[in-house]
């Protein structure tokens, strides 16, 4: 809206080329939250007591989402382009860490009562 109004008025700007180069740079990012995720996703299979490791697992399955989600909107911008490698590093760290989750059978305990 701002920037149909700076565009309608004829006013010199470079917000066009500087929010290509933003995006750009936003999915340089990507490859850091690729590593974070991996990095949380040994941390968890690391951990020694169930409890710990599922909810470990919990949250990193739950950042997964979330970066699925930004892949997603980087999938609609036409300047950044998500390769195929992030992609599989992604579901591969997901099926790593999937087992390790609480399942079902571990609420069906009297112990929540």
């Amino acid at each position: 809206m701002i920037l149909a109004r700076i565009e309608r008025l004829a006013l010199p700007n470079e917000l066009a080329p500087r929010g290509i180069q933003l995006l750009t740079n936003c999915g340089g990012l990507l490859a850091v939250l690729l590593g974070c995720i991996d990095a949380m996703a040994t941390a968890c299979a690391s951990q020694k007591l169930k409890p710990m490791r599922q909810a470990a697992a919990e949250r990193v399955l739950k950042h997964a989402e979330k970066v699925r989600a930004i892949v997603k909107a980087m999938d609609g911008s036409e300047c950044v382009r998500v390769a195929d490698e992030q992609r599989a590093a992604l579901e591969e760290t997901v099926a790593r860490v999937a087992p390790l989750a609480p399942t079902e059978a571990d609420y069906d305990s009297d112990d929540y009562a």
